[in-house]
């Protein structure tokens, strides 16, 4: 998940399309937010534990800053302009109050986790400053333009006061803040993946009875294919006989004239007629 997450700037997450589905758009985005800061302070654990050089940290701190400006320039304001349509009064619409400030709480949560997750991706580097002071070119183009970030967020009120550095916790994933409510959007998603599961169980029992029908409709056909092949070969059988009979008769006809001639005919005629009950009886036993 957060492999798919850092590639894409912190665009996607695994799965994001289908686990959000069915949940009302201000669960989906809340929900998504609330997985992606996890992948976020997941990331900046990995950073802090890092054993690797300058080099390195630098990479995943660069990683960091795109996931993080991610959820604040792109979810952060998609989920406010969710929350402010769902607060707009419409013709026919009532507007549920208690909805709306819990979706305000919410929002106001969501900035208090992602200030924290602003001041520790610098943290490591602040505390590396101090020890190493001729810093390297890399390290300072991190730390560039932090002080502006904390005049940024303190001049527009917006988390004033939140998160004070002193407070971070050691480990970036267990944080003080209240963790962001996505119960209720489990449950629906949990619920979801179910009627999925069942829908998925009901169609492959539909594939295994498709599977035996076919299976049967195949045998019906070989024997049907095998029947076939006896009666071709038994009216090969009754052809051959009437040409070696016409080939007698006209030699019998050829031996004998007058009324010992027609007198053979009408037997002949006869015979024929027999043998094409015969073989007709035949047909309609097989089938």
């Amino acid at each position: 998940m957060v492999r798919v997450y850092e590639e894409t700037s912190g665009q996607k997450l695994d799965g994001d399309e289908n686990e959000t589905e069915g949940l009302t758009p201000f669960d989906a985005c809340k929900y998504l937010i609330a997985k992606k800061i996890m992948a976020t302070r997941e990331k900046i654990k990995q950073r802090d534990n890092t054993k690797g050089g300058v080099t390195v940290r630098a990479r995943l701190s660069n990683d960091l800053r795109k996931m993080i400006s991610a959820i604040k320039n792109d979810d952060l304001q998609k989920i406010i302009k969710i929350h402010e349509k769902s607060a707009k009064k419409r013709f026919l619409k009532k507007v549920d109050p208690e909805l709306i400030k819990a979706q305000k709480n919410d929002i106001e949560l969501i900035k208090k986790h992602i200030l924290e997750l602003e001041l520790l991706s610098k943290r490591k580097y602040d505390k590396d400053s101090k020890k190493n002071p001729k810093e390297d070119t890399t390290t300072s183009h991190l730390l560039e333009g932090a002080d502006d970030l904390d005049n940024e967020n303190k001049s527009s009120g917006v988390m004033d006061g939140v998160v004070l550095e002193q407070n971070l916790p050691d480990d970036a994933t267990k944080s003080q803040l209240p963790t962001i409510d996505i119960s209720q959007a489990m449950l629906k998603v949990q619920d979801m993946q179910k009627q999925i599961d069942q829908g998925l169980d009901v169609f492959s029992k539909k594939l295994d009875d498709l599977h035996q029908m076919s299976l049967d409709i195949g045998n019906e056909l070989n024997e049907q294919n095998r029947l076939l092949e006896q009666i071709d070969k038994k009216v090969e059988e009754e052809v051959t006989k009437l040409k070696n009979l016409n080939a007698k008769v006209d030699n019998a006809l050829d031996k004998v004239g007058g009324s010992n001639k027609i007198m053979c005919i009408i037997c002949i005629a006869i015979i024929i007629v027999v043998c094409a009950a015969a073989a007709l009886i035949f047909l309609i036993s097989y089938f």
